[in-house]
């Protein structure tokens, strides 16, 4: 009987840690912004550019100053709060399990957004923030080929008017804790919502 119990304990643990790195994620992007005149980072500075370290939100991020990490090559940094604690070596592709959210970059997303992640995306300029989802757990969805599905992905695109969400090759939410999909918003509040909550809830995508 205790290992069940045991086992909960664990996995509340693991939430918890998870919990904390999305806060402090969500804060280290405001921090980038307070130093880029209200801007947020973008997924990929440029796809035109080399992917290389400075290019990639993660990466981005360190460079600025706004954690404390070294940036790598495709940003793709495993460690410190970039890594949730739910995700094993073998799980991992792109990053240790955390997306940012890639608004403009579904083609069946219909949400008209006015916010994107991009050099559009004036933090000081979100009406509600505390509604605004910015980073989230993120993994390839079910129909990916080219990469495994449900191994990690940097990026978390948009899922309202996407059908196919949970089958993308794109990033899809990743359902670690308790069945839930954790997120930060950009007011830094952490919660987490059922994945098919997150196809149908247009506010959190744009605003």
């Amino acid at each position: 009987m205790l290992l069940p119990a045991l086992k909960n304990a664990r996995d509340q643990a693991k939430g918890s840690v998870c919990k904390s790195n999305l806060r402090q994620l969500g804060l280290s992007m405001l921090t980038y912004a307070d130093s880029h005149d209200g801007y947020l980072p973008p997924v990929n500075m440029d796809s035109s550019l080399p992917s290389n370290g400075s290019t990639w939100w993660p990466s981005l991020l360190a460079n600025a100053g706004a954690i404390n990490e070294k940036a790598v090559s495709y940003g793709d940094i495993r460690t410190g709060i970039f890594l949730c604690p739910s995700v094993a070596p073998d799980g991992m592709k792109f990053g240790g399990g955390y997306g940012l959210v890639r608004t403009w970059g579904s083609a069946t997303c219909n949400t008209g957004h006015k916010y994107k992640s991009t050099t559009r995306g004036v933090s000081l300029r979100v009406t509600n923030p505390a509604n605004l989802l910015v980073l989230g757990e993120s993994e390839f969805g079910s129909g990916a080929t080219v990469y495994p599905a449900g191994k990690t992905h940097m990026e978390l695109a948009c899922a309202v008017g996407g059908p196919n969400w949970n089958t993308s090759t794109e990033g899809v939410g990743a359902r670690r804790h308790n069945r839930m999909v954790q997120f930060v918003s950009l007011d830094g509040h952490v919660e987490g919502r059922p994945f098919e909550e997150l196809r149908t809830d247009s506010a959190i995508w744009s605003h």
